[in-house]
């Protein structure tokens, strides 16, 4: 029996309906379908997602507004329209997560990371009120402040992985722009991704051992996908609106 069948089979009636929404919605394929049915049975349902603070292509310089950020502009929307359908039902939280570790970490920024976060922390201050009162923004870096500061032993762990080099290889043939604030070459660029992400996966389902994460990127969901679990079980994960 597949996966979604077993999980569908063991719901309670109020978990079923939220099921029969989130598959109408759902575009790609779901990721942990039995993870997915234990976060239906919560009190509470809760959908997390990643936003990428938006930025100059030219400099090092942040938008200084959080609805520019990359989820929140494209998806703020319709991630509301599908909590709408579902609160009849349950309750429902949305919880955003501001990448303010990305700019260093990822597309190679020598700003301080104090400064960095700094604005993303005033982005939160001067814009999350203007969200649905279902909603919450957090930063990342408090995100593995939660988990305990362990993100460089998770990365260095993937990093020594043969999986990882060969999940990079399929990353990085994708069709995904690899040049943005980059400093390395593209193995060693993608490479650094997947560890990000194996990371970033291995953190969330500490820290929100319920929750399910909506993914919203267009490139290569599938490989990204990958990554998330690479070191273990991951999350839930559904494409709503890619």
């Amino acid at each position: 029996m597949k996966p979604e069948r077993r999980m569908e089979k063991n719901l309670s009636n109020r978990a079923k309906q939220i099921w029969e929404i989130v598959r109408n919605w759902e575009i790609g394929e779901v990721v942990n379908p039995l993870a997915l049915g234990k976060a239906l049975e919560q009190s509470q349902i809760e959908f997390i997602a990643f936003s990428c603070p938006a930025s100059s292509k030219e400099k090092e310089d942040l938008e200084p507004d959080l609805m520019r950020s990359l989820f929140l502009e494209r998806c703020k929307g319709e991630m509301q329209n599908l909590a709408d359908v579902i609160m009849p039902i349950k309750p429902v939280r949305v919880t955003i997560i501001l990448s303010d570790l990305e700019p260093r970490r990822t597309w190679g920024w020598q700003m301080p990371q104090s400064e960095i976060t700094g604005m993303c922390r005033l982005m939160i201050e001067e814009k999350a009120m203007l969200l649905p009162p279902n909603w919450q923004v957090m930063l990342w870096s408090q995100v593995e402040a939660r988990y305990g500061n362990n993100y460089t032993q998770l990365y260095n762990q993937v990093m020594q992985s043969a999986h990882a080099r060969r999940l990079a290889d399929e990353y990085r043939k994708s069709e995904i722009q690899l040049t943005r604030f980059r400093r390395s070459g593209k193995q060693e660029y993608a490479l650094g991704k997947v560890a990000q992400y194996a990371a970033e996966g291995q953190i969330l389902r500490r820290v929100f051992p319920d929750a399910i994460l909506v993914q919203c990127e267009s490139n290569a969901p599938l490989v990204k996908d990958k990554m998330y679990y690479l070191l273990g079980e991951s999350l839930p994960i559904i494409h709503p609106f890619m």
